[in-house]
C-alpha cells in the first residue's frame, strides 16, 4: 500500500492543485479579444424578402430609410470585424 502512495504522491498533488486553484492557459484573452456589442441588425437583414421590393424585370428596389440601415451597420460591423482580425494575427502569432 505504501509504494502505491509513493508512486502515485506527484501526480496526486497535481490533481488536487489543480483541482483547487484551476486550470487556466497562460493568456486569458481579455487583452486580445474583447467583447464589443453588435450593432442592431437593420430590417433589409432580418426581413429581406419585405426589405426589397421587385421594381423591374431585373432589379430590386429599397426605401431610403432601409438603405440608411444598412449603410449604418455595414459601416459599424467594419471596426469590429478589423479588432477581430488583428487580435487573432497577434494571438496566432
Amino acid at each position: 500500500m505504501k509504494s502505491l502512495i509513493a508512486k502515485y504522491k506527484m501526480q496526486g498533488i497535481i490533481l488536487v492543485l489543480c483541482v483547487l486553484l484551476g486550470c487556466v492557459s497562460g493568456i486569458s484573452g481579455k487583452e486580445l479579444l474583447p467583447i464589443h456589442a453588435r450593432p442592431i441588425i437593420p430590417k433589409a437583414l432580418l426581413e429581406p424578402e419585405r426589405t426589397f421590393q421587385i421594381c423591374g424585370d431585373d432589379y430590386f428596389c429599397i426605401s431610403p430609410e432601409d438603405l440608411d440601415g444598412l449603410r449604418i451597420y455595414i459601416l459599424s460591423m467594419q471596426p469590429l470585424v478589423n479588432k477581430y482580425e488583428h487580435a487573432t494575427e497577434v494571438l496566432n502569432d
